[in-house]
């Protein structure tokens, strides 16, 4: 049925954009809405056969009068209709009448990157590791109750370090499905089909630059912070940090950024004055 959708909404749009000029398919005919997963989740009350394009899964999603569809063809995914995702808060989660399987993909919250002050000769300073994704298939009961916890994003203070979160799923008190830090943390529950490691942080760099006759200045480029699967482009943006010589003074910072998608980057390594060094939050998809 997805495919005959897709199919026909692709004609639609060639016959359209043919009807202006025979020989020739213009680019940008057609643009649809392009919402983040939690815009997206957001909007509105809709109408059924609206259509957006969700740029954080690359899809076309359709909605039926109360869910979101996504159209893509997805061989993970193909056969489970509808898709419910969870972001930054737990929630419990009725699993709908007739519903007896569903696949659930979970991200860990990030790590966050090293936070440092003033410098010496020598410094550590890494971003933060990107969280594990987990993909499990899962036997369910008609209206039971679900608790689903999204991993929070790690802060790091310069004397203390809190790992990032981890995603889980419960049937009460039991763990039935999980995605943290470590690929460890998923591998011993049944209905594993995937476990995929997020991306170390990278380490910082620096150089030293004249400013004046005798002034010299320490420039640190803060290493940037892993990714997590799929795309591993979600970690923390590095910044440029400067630094009195030979005192090892902060004197300012330029660029940075941690990443406010909801994946589980790993943060970029930062100074105390910026807040880069977050990790960002886990997610969980449920498709049933």
């Amino acid at each position: 049925m997805k495919s005959i959708i897709i199919l026909s909404f692709l004609l639609f749009i060639n016959h359209f954009v043919l009807a202006q000029k025979s020989t020739e398919i213009l680019p940008n005919s057609i643009t649809l809405p392009r919402l983040s997963t939690t815009e997206q989740n957001t909007v509105p009350p809709q109408q059924a056969g609206n259509i957006i394009y969700n740029a954080d899964e690359k899809k076309l999603a359709l909605h039926d009068g109360t869910n979101w569809n996504y159209l893509t063809a997805n061989a993970a995914t193909s056969g489970f209709r509808k898709m419910k995702t969870f972001e930054f808060i737990n929630e419990s989660w009725v699993v709908p009448a007739g519903v007896t399987k569903i696949r659930a993909e979970l991200w860990g919250g990030g790590n966050a990157g090293e936070m440092i002050g003033n410098i010496g000769a020598t410094f550590s300073c890494t971003g933060g590791r990107g969280a594990c994704y987990a993909f499990f298939e899962l036997d369910v009961i008609p209206n039971e109750t679900l608790t689903i916890e999204v991993g929070v994003r790690s802060e790091r203070t310069i004397n203390n370090y809190i790992a990032g979160g981890a995603s889980t799923i419960k049937r009460g008190n039991v763990t039935i499905a999980r995605a943290g830090s470590y690929i460890s943390e998923s591998s011993n529950l049944g209905g594993l089909l995937k476990v995929v490691e997020g991306e170390y942080g990278q380490t910082a760099t620096f150089s030293f630059q004249q400013v004046d006759a005798g002034l010299f200045r320490k420039v640190v480029h803060t290493g940037a912070g892993g990714g997590s699967y799929p795309y591993f482009n979600n970690g923390g943006k590095s910044a440029t940090l400067e630094y009195s010589v030979p005192a090892g003074t902060f004197i300012g910072s330029t660029g940075g950024q941690y990443e406010f998608s909801t994946r589980g980057g790993g943060g970029a390594c930062g100074h105390t004055s910026i807040s880069i060094i977050y990790g960002s939050y886990g997610r969980v998809n449920i498709y049933y």
